[in-house]
């Protein structure tokens, strides 16, 4: 039985890391170890952890300096040995069978990356929307395409990764928002013949907070990760294969949030707003 890592980073998550950590010890497959990281936590997340530590010998616990979200997540891939990764935010809660579900799919399909169904709630568990991946390619451009008309979801959570395929993710650490997406990216770009599939089973809980990172980020934030993604794919000779899918992603939606969330400069130029819309 392959090891299956699931990595938690912690912050200011003292009051929802019971459910979380309680929801991954539940775990139909049994051959798990779950890799918390307190990213400078100023609860007492750290305290929190360390009581289920003693219960549960698959637990690590590391406690660390903030340094965001690109960062925390390497240390907790670092730190772990399995040989699968499923990635979990402190706030968010798994169902029981998700990791016997991803891993019998990944199996089947041979696969490196297996995405399960995401259901979105508020911090009151009360039903937003789920989120169902829809990928049917079987190539890089293909998973490209996808993933910039929101096919697949540019998460790094909610999914079931091959190690060897997330030890080409190396986010800059002054990411404020998009590191998910940035992650995805050089997943799919710098691994060959990648293999991902999906599974429609709802196993993911996501929680939606207004205070959280993508929905508090300032306008500049979402243009630092469509700078990176752009010269990755030059880089790999993918941009001209992509363009239409990519100029809908980087133009119609990445600027569109920019003008919204406070993009003065552009915002004054009425002609600028006039001739992009």
């Amino acid at each position: 039985m392959d090891k299956v890592s699931i990595i938690i980073i912690a912050y200011n998550s003292a009051s929802s890391l019971p459910k979380c950590i309680v929801s991954c010890l539940n775990q139909t497959y049994k051959n798990i170890e779950i890799v918390i990281v307190i990213d400078g936590s100023p609860d007492n997340s750290f305290e929190v952890a360390k009581f289920y530590q003693k219960k549960d010998s698959r637990i690590l616990v590391i406690n660390k300096e903030n340094e965001g979200i690109p960062k925390t997540r390497k240390i907790g891939f670092d730190h772990s040995s399995g040989e699968f990764i499923y990635h979990l935010d402190a706030d968010d809660y798994i169902e029981s069978n998700t990791i016997e579900v991803l891993l019998q799919r990944l199996y089947q399909e041979d696969a490196d990356i297996v995405i399960g169904g995401l259901v979105f709630e508020d911090k009151n568990g009360k039903f937003i929307t789920n989120w169902i991946t829809l990928t049917t390619a079987n190539s890089k451009v293909g998973y490209l395409k996808d993933i910039f008309t929101s096919r697949i979801p540019p998460f790094i959570f909610g999914r079931l990764i091959r190690r060897e395929i997330f030890n080409s993710v190396f986010v800059p650490g002054n990411y404020n928002c998009g590191e998910d997406f940035v992650s995805n990216i050089m997943m799919i770009c710098y691994n060959s013949d990648i293999k991902i599939v999906s599974d429609p089973a709802l196993l993911h809980h996501y929680l939606i907070y207004e205070t959280s990172v993508t929905n508090a980020s300032k306008a500049e934030a979402f243009m630092i990760y469509t700078d990176d993604i752009c010269e990755i794919l030059m880089n790999q000779n993918l941009e001209g294969s992509v363009i239409n899918e990519w100029a809908y992603f980087r133009v119609i939606k990445s600027w569109r949030y920019y003008l919204r969330r406070g993009g003065k400069q552009y915002l004054r130029n009425k002609a600028y707003v006039r001739n992009f819309y």
